[in-house]
């Protein structure tokens, strides 16, 4: 399935979005957890000004993305999520991509990319494998964009803005398992994480080492993206495309490729978020706690769409939040504006640019690979 593919569904996705809040709002578990995000994301932000971080919405998106309905859940997926940004961090300023040429960060952000998005499908703690994949990657374009002097300040920022918002997320998901959840639907223990359509063991996965290299290869054009186009802030670029390429093991299918159907949903979702901070803003010309109030607003309807029982429109629902939340969350209340939600999109465009062209093309050359008596990749065979 092509990225056009894609697109040209949308069309059904208005009505089954207004369906899926509709059902969300009668289902006292999907209002509570939605409830839960709310108040993590409010923690995060509160505690991110107290801290003065210079990137308040860092702490917000992990203070959404760690709150789940069971505290080991949040805990485990919070520790990962740090533990991965940590090794990201430390990665990019041990090999310094940025004081080199832009044929050796090409190199370096492939090889790395495509290692990290290949354990990220195949091992148990893949979440982390895909944090320090985007970590570094963001980091390391940092140094690219800014020189090697901001790359130790932009590193130990993000570190402290992730453990901030994992931070309030166990917190608040813990509270609400003893004091709600218990009470109400009995929780147990039983909500502990478990492994999903990842190896139960290491072992070479044909499907998913190439699915990891095209995800590679697509990251190594962006520092010559950089070069070539002087194109600013292409960190949203490689969120995109390793995000994307991050699905389960089980749906990884080379003609398919359900990455396509995963961008077109993250463009989606994103274009809803921005298009309600606009609205937002707007209002808060009349009435500046108007704003926070469709912020509130947001996350719940974000959060309550991903809890969806489809997975075709959950992706929608968390990029719907991170969108409105990248635009209505700045460092200082007076710098409230919806670019970023729309650089965000551009981002993201940039990343299909640079995704499938380069999906097409290494399908096309596998495809010659397999046929028996092609002149290409001769003596190979399936």
């Amino acid at each position: 399935m092509t990225i056009l593919n894609s697109f040209a569904q949308l069309k059904t996705v208005p009505g089954l979005l207004f369906q899926e809040l509709v059902d969300g709002a009668r289902n006292k578990a999907r209002v509570i957890d939605s409830g839960e995000a709310v108040v993590s994301v409010l923690c995060a932000i509160f505690m991110a000004h107290q801290l003065q971080l210079p990137h308040v919405g860092w702490a917000a998106f992990s203070g959404y993305m760690v709150m789940r309905s069971h505290v080991w859940i949040s805990l485990e997926r919070g520790m990962l999520r740090v533990m991965g940004t940590i090794s990201g961090a430390l990665l990019a300023e041990f090999l310094a991509v940025g004081s080199r040429g832009t044929l050796y960060s090409s190199l370096v952000f492939g090889l790395v990319a495509t290692v990290c998005l290949y354990l990220a499908l195949t091992t148990r703690h893949g979440y982390a494998w895909l944090f320090m994949g985007i970590t570094f990657t963001m980091v390391s374009m940092d140094g690219i964009e800014h020189g090697m002097h901001t790359v130790p300040y932009f590193a130990q920022a993000r570190i402290f803005e992730v453990s901030i918002g994992t931070s309030c997320s166990i917190v608040v998901s813990a509270l609400s398992t003893v004091l709600i959840r218990r009470r109400l639907f009995a929780l147990t223990d039983a909500g502990r994480v478990k492994a999903s359509g990842s190896a139960p063991y290491f072992c070479w996965h044909k499907k998913a080492g190439f699915h990891a290299l095209q995800g590679g290869i697509a990251l190594a054009l962006v520092p010559i993206a950089w070069r070539e186009l002087s194109i600013a802030s292409l960190s949203q670029t490689v969120i995109t495309i390793m995000a994307v390429m991050t699905i389960p093991l089980n749906a990884i299918d080379i003609s398919r490729h359900p990455s396509s159907i995963k961008i077109t949903h993250r463009f989606l979702g994103c274009f809803l978020g921005a298009s309600l901070a606009f609205i937002a803003i707007t209002l808060g010309q009349i009435n500046p706690g108007l704003i926070y109030a469709v912020l509130v607003l947001g996350i719940f309807i974000g959060r309550t769409i991903e809890n969806s029982g489809t997975l075709t429109f959950k992706y929608v629902g968390t990029q719907l939040t991170l969108a409105l939340l990248v635009s209505l969350t700045p460092d200082h209340a007076h710098f409230i504006n919806v670019d970023p939600g729309f650089s965000r999109l551009s981002g993201i465009m940039m990343g299909i640019l640079l995704l499938e062209p380069t999906r097409l093309l290494t399908l096309k050359v596998l495809t010659m690979c397999r046929k028996p008596h092609s002149g290409a990749c001769v003596g190979y065979r399936r």
